[in-house]
């Protein structure tokens, strides 16, 4: 490299000293140093507006040559202009020239701009309307692809101008977006610039993810806001989205807004049982340890029979809880269910606990004829007492006849008969003492 193609180089950065050392090149493009073994291609020729040009002729496809701007730290709105030239044999596509727009140090994208041919052998100019500003600062990179076809490709006459661009509308800046995974990101794009029918707009992720315009709506005489929908989203989504607007006459670019991803938390481990009942379980939810994303701002708790139908979802505000109205002698199936801010926040169950509620035990006990008349209620009011078939069954029932005497006490003896008398009091007790609900018969 001598001292001659510096300078050739500086005359199209604005700014630039006439001349420059062989030791300034560092400074004005550092990046341009480190891939002089790509720009053999590349050669500065003099004319009246000094331009880089890649010879394509002799290479093969897909060789690139990379060229970057200073970085740029801009307080307002400004226009970018540069004027590119595709020039080769009738109907030839020398190459593929890109620009991407390479915000602070973030890797350099997706282009913003392309173009691949056919050969024009004139000079055309593009408008980039580029809105990153202080404290930010960005960089353009202009790459040549070859397409194993003779010709050359050239860029001339890089300008920042101090006003807006004439013909590519700017952006104002685009905001961060937050969700929890599956759910719909949407973007909201404010371009500064009455829509135009020529105006193509989309959602560009730093990835390569991109979303089309889903709407539009007229904010005031002379802005307009897109809205962009990334749908569906996973982890794998997250990153920096940017709005591109293309007109006929360039792009306009705006900041990079973070789209953030958050996985509903889910339990690593199932619930502890703490104590056991006929009709209850106690449980530690046994939450602190997740798989996903906080913060947590509800929890539930999700139980049903392991063999039927019954299923129940409670809320939960402490760390303990009691599920309480269940069968006897009924195994259960307990999960905890987190939930954090937004929608779609609520992550999936966690690890089931296995429980059995016990037998019913107590003394018989009596229950005033005439209770049963109003349906369940009183089975109701009682359930917390009583056992199931199957319960009596494994720990054996024997029943008994209560007689009332005529001082107001009865007398109690085992059932002998197919069928008690009317007005007697059938009780069923167990042994050990355990009971079933009387019935008044």
């Amino acid at each position: 490299m001598d001292d001659a193609f510096l300078v050739r180089f500086c005359s199209v950065v604005p700014n630039c000293p006439a001349a420059i050392k062989k030791e300034e090149a560092a400074f004005i493009v550092p990046q341009l140093v480190q891939r002089l073994p790509l720009l053999d291609g590349v050669v500065a020729v003099a004319s009246s507006s000094a331009f880089m040009m890649m010879n394509t002729s002799g290479r093969f496809a897909g060789q690139k040559a990379l060229l970057l701007t200073p970085q740029l730290r801009e307080n307002d709105t400004h226009c970018v202009t540069f004027h590119y030239y595709m020039g080769g044999r009738d109907n030839s596509h020398p190459g593929h020239l890109n620009v991407y727009i390479k915000e602070n140090n973030s890797p350099m994208g997706m282009p913003v701009w392309n173009v691949s041919g056919p050969a024009t052998r004139s000079w055309g100019q593009v408008e980039l309307a580029i809105s990153t500003y202080w404290p930010n600062f960005y960089q353009i990179v202009f790459e040549a692809v070859t397409s194993g076809q003779r010709g050359l490709l050239a860029i001339k006459d890089v300008v920042v101008q101090g006003h807006q661009c004439m013909n590519t509308p700017h952006f104002l800046t685009i905001k961060g977006v937050e969700v929890n995974a599956g759910q719909t990101a949407s973007f909201h794009c404010t371009v500064n610039g009455r829509k135009r029918d020529n105006f193509r707009l989309w959602l560009q992720g730093i990835g390569g993810r991109e979303a089309p315009m889903k709407a539009t709506k007229p904010w005031n005489n002379r802005r307009f806001i897109g809205t962009f929908d990334v749908e569906n989203t996973t982890k794998g989504d997250s990153g920096r989205y940017r709005c591109i607007v293309h007109s006929d006459k360039g792009v306009g670019v705006s900041n990079y807004g973070e789209l953030t991803i958050k996985q509903p938390p889910v339990p690593i481990a199932p619930p502890q049982l703490t104590a056991v009942g006929a009709t209850y379980l106690w449980i530690q939810l046994n939450a602190n340890s997740i798989n996903g994303d906080g913060p947590i701002i509800d929890r539930e708790v999700e139980y049903r029979t392991v063999s039927g139908t019954m299923y129940d979802l409670q809320p939960v505000d402490k760390t303990t809880h009691k599920i309480g109205h269940l069968d006897p002698d009924t195994e259960y199936e307990i999960s905890v269910l987190l939930t954090r801010p937004l929608e779609g926040g609520t992550g999936a169950p966690g690890p089931p606990l296995r429980a059995r509620t016990r037998c019913a035990d107590s003394n018989h006990r009596r229950v005033p004829p005439g209770n049963l008349n109003t349906k369940d209620e009183a089975l109701s009011d009682s359930r917390d007492e009583c056992v199931d078939k199957s319960c009596s069954e494994k720990e054996g029932v024997h029943p008994f006849i209560s007689t009332p005497t005529a001082s107001g006490g009865s007398s109690d003896k085992v059932a002998a008969g197919p069928d008690p008398a009317p007005g007697l009091i059938l009780w069923f007790q167990f042994n050990p003492i355990q009971f079933c609900p009387s019935y008044n018969l």
